[in-house]
């Protein structure tokens, strides 16, 4: 679970070996007067495997966009331990 200015999300994952799967929901909260949003105040939903490690993680996903499906890729990199 998270959220941001005009977004929340929710989902879940399982990891086991160093390797990651599970989906995402993002849902918009809030108006964004005189932005162009990403997913246009859509519901998308985003499905994602993956590798990880102690201190960064990769996950390769498709996110299905009104009727549309996009790829995508991102690396997650350890900053700061809380």
């Amino acid at each position: 679970m998270g959220g941001d200015t005009h977004f929340y999300y929710t989902g879940s994952y399982t990891f086991k070996n160093g390797k990651w799967r599970g989906e995402l929901i993002t849902q918009q909260h809030a108006e964004a007067i005189g932005v162009n949003l990403l997913f246009g105040g859509r519901e998308v939903t985003c499905g994602f495997t993956g590798v990880y490690s102690d201190d960064e993680a990769e996950v390769d996903g498709t996110a299905l966009v009104g009727k549309k499906s996009v790829s995508f890729n991102a690396k997650l990199v350890l900053k700061s331990a809380l």
